[in-house]
């Protein structure tokens, strides 16, 4: 991405903060790629507290779920 800055025109900008924000954050912002069997994103984990929110609906009867349990 520095490589292509001089044509990015008026993004060039833009880059500049990215990349001092992803330095910035750099220690502990990729631990996906340091780590084994750890997912790059949280989905699966999102997806199971959809599914409990879910179940806690049905089972209540409520349209949305108890503000405790999400």
């Amino acid at each position: 991405m520095q490589e292509q800055k001089a044509s990015l025109g008026m993004l060039s900008p833009a880059l500049d903060h990215f990349v001092e924000l992803t330095d910035h954050f750099a220690a502990g912002l990729f631990h996906c790629y340091d780590v084994p069997d750890l997912p790059r994103t949280n989905n699966d984990l999102e997806h199971c507290f959809g599914v409990a929110c879910a179940h806690e609906r049905l089972a209540t009867g409520r349209r949305s779920a108890l503000p405790g349990v999400a």
